[in-house]
């Protein structure tokens, strides 16, 4: 899933939208362990660059994703692994100047990137791949809407092979602050003494 936090940044000179999410990924692994044997463990947290995670990769995106923050893998004794990177992501979407006060629209297209279906299947919730719950409240930019659509691809060089992707799909407006203009107003109006 992806947890989106905030709409950081839109560049429509170079048609690029920043954003800040966290990629909520869940894989099962053969590491497996009794609690009873190791005094009643149930988890451990594992470095990611100890074991294997999921390659996702952004296909629209225009940068390698960065990470913010502990990047810690939260490994069940069923074998169970949940990760929870958070990420600040550069994407292309065709968003114009003129979109931004009334209704902008962006697309990520998110995937597998070298492993197939036959390793790893992207799935979503019931309730879709992209959740709000926590956006940021106080971000420049207010979210209008939100929806996500699973796809396959498959590549002439690998053939039988079929890649999950999301293409997550969200709207937003820039909000318009209300600043005080007593400056302005003094100046134009000096209070006569």
């Amino acid at each position: 899933d992806i947890v989106l936090v905030n709409i950081a940044d839109v560049d429509t000179k170079n048609k690029e939208v920043v954003i800040d999410a966290w990629l909520a990924l869940k894989w099962n692994t053969s590491v497996k362990w009794s609690p009873k044997q190791f005094s009643g463990v149930e988890s451990v947290s594992v470095p990611r660059e100890a074991m294997w995670v999921p390659d996702i990769s952004v296909y629209n995106g225009v940068s390698k994703l960065s990470a913010d923050g502990p990047d810690l893998i939260a490994l069940h004794h069923t074998g169970q692994a949940w990760w929870m990177p958070q990420r600040r992501i550069t994407g292309l979407c065709g968003v114009n100047a003129h979109e931004l006060a009334s209704k902008a629209s962006c697309t990520f297209t998110f995937g597998l990137w070298a492993t197939s279906d036959k390793i790893a299947n992207l799935t979503e919730r019931a309730e879709g791949f992209i959740s709000k719950d926590w956006y940021f409240a106080d971000s420049r930019f207010e979210l209008l809407e939100m929806s996500s659509v699973r796809s396959f691809l498959e590549f002439p060089c690998c053939p039988g092979g079929r890649y999950s992707n999301f293409q997550v799909s969200f709207s937003f407006k820039e909000k318009i602050a209300t600043r005080p203009m007593t400056g302005f107003v003094q100046g134009m109006f000096p209070s006569c003494h």
